[in-house]
């Protein structure tokens, strides 16, 4: 890691010299990943917006910088991003943790007034996270999964419209089970697998099988799929939690006895 603390009337020139630090650095230890941090006093009358296509850290695309141009990194009514993380290097760039990277603002966290906050630091720190290496033992032994579950509160208009599902759906390419209690049917339990495109697939469902799922349960499912929660999942530490595959197992369940409620789940593996 190289550390700077830019004097601000410098602050160009100083985080154009870091070029050459890292060059040397990166030659003197035979290495590439490298983490650059710290107060580069970047931003406001220190460094401006003319200024960046003169600075060779910021266009050399050897460097990446993780904190956003318009984060506040500053303590109060000021609002200037001057703290920074530059990385190189493709294993470096590769661990670092997707979404890890902000400006934790420890005010507003431990509800500290301007002035509480001032006598700690008139900054911001910022944070990222670096993946661990795969615990390949956690790796062998453990899967995960995301899913998510919709639940529809309304019943179906009638059970024989549930009935049609496990009477006809394995027809329709679907895996069908029917749960029993005793001798007493419950609920039955419709899937598919290894589905690319759910919303169309749900919606093939809801023609096959009129007047069981509604229209606001599958744009409640199609509201998630658009949300980053399958496409970025949560990093575990040894876990190599990677975004494996592009389908998602569908499943469609409905109550057989009142109350006559259906719900959707669709899962993803993460690892």
């Amino acid at each position: 890691m190289i550390a700077i603390h830019a004097s601000p009337s410098q602050a160009v020139k100083e985080i154009n010299a870091l070029l050459k630090v890292y060059d040397v650095t990166k030659k003197h230890w035979g290495l590439e990943d490298i983490i650059i941090a710290g107060d580069f006093n970047a931003d406001g009358d220190y460094v401006g917006n003319s200024d960046w296509e003169n600075i060779s850290l910021r266009s050399d695309r050897r460097f990446v910088w993780l904190i956003d141009d318009n984060a506040d990194t500053t303590v109060g009514s000021t609002d200037y991003s001057y703290d920074r993380f530059v990385v190189a290097g493709k294993k470096l760039k590769k661990a670092i943790v997707p979404g890890s990277t902000k400006v934790f603002k420890f005010d507003d966290e431990f509800q500290l007034t301007y002035e509480q906050a001032q006598s700690v630091s008139d900054h911001y720190p910022i944070e990222l996270e670096l993946s661990g290496e795969v615990n390949s033992k956690l790796q062998r032994y453990v899967d995960s999964d995301i899913a998510i579950t919709v639940k529809q509160q309304s019943d179906v208009a009638s059970v024989n419209r549930v009935r049609q599902i496990y009477r006809s759906g394995a027809r329709r390419g679907y895996d069908c089970l029917v749960k029993k209690v005793k001798t007493s049917m419950l609920e039955v339990v419709a899937s598919k697998y290894d589905v690319t495109d759910v919303v169309k697939s749900l919606r093939k469902f809801q023609r096959a099988f009129p007047q069981v799922l509604l229209d606001e349960t599958i744009a409640v499912v199609s509201a998630y799929l658009r949300s980053d929660m399958f496409s970025k999942p949560p990093y575990i530490y040894g876990l190599m939690t990677k975004n494996r595959s592009s389908t998602f197992d569908v499943t469609v369940t409905c109550r057989l006895q009142q109350p006559l409620t259906c719900c959707v789940t669709v899962k993803k593996k993460i690892s």
